[in-house]
């Protein structure tokens, strides 16, 4: 009885929590969009009378809002995944790594970073929650290899007290 009792408690705890994630996401976005439309339209009204540093300035603040927007983006796919039922399969992270690899390198085309990735990298999972979390290693690995010359970023595996161990790691900055 006591189970059933938590059980309701927990749901509705998860679906008042699910509504407020909606509404703060939707209430963040409005001056977001406000913030990085008129820092555009004073880049492309204003460009002449901005110096380099100004532009530059305007720049960083429209990147920043969209940074904030893809991680509201972030946090409710993660809401909205963590409440899927779970679907374990076989699923080969190697295409999966690969195609993520493909949309960070075209987030910054100009970076130079190398890409080692093991193949048959094959686990029992769920694929949505393996892409998620493939997807964060990758781009935290991207973003803190952003400053270092020679950026090398390997997806593997070894095995480690009888059992296969998967891993991401890179050289950027460590903590």
């Amino acid at each position: 009885e006591l189970v059933k009792e938590r059980t309701a408690e927990l749901e509705i705890s998860n679906k008042e929590l699910e509504s407020f994630s909606y509404s703060v996401s939707h209430d963040l976005r409005a001056p977001l969009r406000g913030i990085d439309g008129f820092s555009q339209a004073l880049l492309e009204d204003y460009s002449g009378q901005l110096d380099a540093q100004g532009q530059n300035y305007l720049n960083h603040i429209r990147e920043s809002t969209q940074l904030m927007g893809k991680l509201i983006d972030d946090m409710l796919e993660l809401s909205r995944i963590t409440r899927a039922e779970i679907h374990r399969q076989e699923v080969d992270l190697t295409p999966m790594a690969h195609s993520i690899v493909g949309e960070v390198r075209r987030s910054a085309p100009q970076r130079e970073a190398e890409f080692i990735i093991s193949s048959g990298l094959c686990v029992n999972g769920d694929r949505t929650l393996l892409h998620a979390l493939m997807r964060n290693l990758l781009e935290n690995a991207w973003k803190f290899t952003s400053n270092t010359a020679g950026a090398r970023i390997e997806v593997g595996s070894c095995q480690q007290d009888h059992r296969t161990v998967y891993f991401v790691k890179d050289n950027g900055a460590g903590f």
